[in-house]
Order: C-alpha cells, then sequence, then structure tokens
C-alpha cells in the first residue's frame, strides 16, 4: 500500500514538472491564446512600464494592480491566466521571453513587475536589481500602509534580483514587489485600497 502511494505521488509530480514551460515558444506550443490565456497591453506616455506575467488566474489581483498602477500615463502589459490550471501557464521571470513584453522592456527607463505569494509570510516583498528604487518603494509602503508588513528582499527565491528577469530588462532595471494572499483579495474587493495603492505606485514609477 505504502509503495503504491509513494508510486502514485511520483508520477502526479512528475505530471506537474511536464506541464511547466522554460520559454514562451514552448508555454505557446501547448496553450492557446485566447482560450488558456489573454495578453493584454497598451503603450503610455511617460517612459515607464508596469507588468503582471501571472495575471488573471495565475496569482490573482497583480493585473488588477498593474493595470490600475498604469493608467493612461505608464504602459501596461499583462500575461493574464483564463483557466485554473494556473501551474502549466506560470512561466517564470528569468525565462518570460513573450515577444511583445521584450519589445515594452527595451523602450522602458523604469520597470516595476507585481507578483503574488503563494502564502502570507509578508504582504509586500519588495525586490528587484534596482537597489535606489527598491528602497523607495519600502520607504513608501511602510509608511503609507503601516497595517501591512513590508520588507525588503526578505522572500527568497522571489527576490527579482536576476538581471535575467525580465523586470530588470528594461533601461535601469526594475523593481519586483510580491504581494500576499490577504493583501491581493483585499485588493480585489476594496476599490478604495486599490485607488490608494496604484495611485502611490504610479506617482513613484514616474520619477527618474
Amino acid at each position: 500500500m505504502k509503495s503504491s502511494l509513494l508510486i502514485l505521488l511520483f508520477f502526479v509530480t512528475l505530471s506537474a514538472w511536464a506541464q511547466k514551460s522554460s520559454s514562451f515558444n514552448e508555454l505557446s506550443a501547448i496553450k492557446k491564446e485566447g482560450k488558456d490565456f489573454e495578453i493584454k497591453l497598451r503603450a503610455g506616455t511617460s517612459d515607464a512600464l508596469v507588468m503582471a506575467i501571472h495575471g488573471g488566474t495565475i496569482e490573482p489581483g497583480t493585473s488588477e494592480l498593474a493595470d490600475a498602477t498604469a493608467g493612461e500615463k505608464h504602459s501596461y502589459y499583462s500575461f493574464t491566466g483564463l483557466r485554473d490550471d494556473y501551474v502549466s501557464l506560470h512561466l517564470t521571470s528569468t525565462e518570460f521571453d513573450e515577444p511583445r513584453l521584450l519589445v515594452l522592456t527595451k523602450q522602458a527607463k523604469n520597470c516595476l513587475g507585481l507578483h503574488g505569494l503563494k502564502d502570507d509570510q509578508i504582504d509586500f516583498c519588495i525586490g528587484g536589481a534596482n537597489a535606489e528604487k527598491r528602497k523607495s518603494y519600502f520607504k513608501l509602503l511602510s509608511q503609507k500602509f503601516p497595517k501591512w508588513r513590508t520588507c525588503e528582499l526578505c522572500c527568497p527565491p522571489n527576490l527579482g534580483t536576476a538581471l535575467k528577469n525580465v523586470v530588470n530588462r528594461c533601461q535601469s532595471v526594475g523593481v519586483q514587489i510580491e504581494m500576499g494572499q490577504s493583501l491581493r483579495l483585499e485588493l480585489l474587493n476594496n476599490s478604495i485600497f486599490l485607488k490608494e495603492l496604484s495611485t502611490m505606485l504610479q506617482a513613484e514609477l514616474g520619477k527618474n
């Protein structure tokens, strides 16, 4: 009985590994745009870009915040999951090479990537390769939203500091904000909180 259970777990794990893709070409060969996922983007008037590469059903709340943060001022990109099979739609930040986003990152000076943590180990985890911007976001979030726990480079392995990370492919390298589940749920259910947070992020992103 025990050996049978171990064999079952092995094949379940193997199946999960097999579903993960290591490039957009690989993912798009098994998942269909418009059915399994959609890509939303628009150009802004500034040289800044907000991205949610795990939006929709993958990491709920991230695409909504990215959209609101970008507004009409900054450029916006979201890879939006349409199905509950979020594991197979999750392309890691260092492997995210979707061509339309790569064009946007080349054009942008400042980039902000929004992500979701699997639990509530922390509310805001500030990462990314731009140390100066990281500290600015940390200070602002800590002061503006003291209710929520904010820290810098405190949620490994989701630190976003690798230069291969798509958020660091913009001209000044970028900042990545990982958000806990409870915080993202609050974003989805509290329009006032969404407005306050997105307005603050939008203003900081627009600074040189």
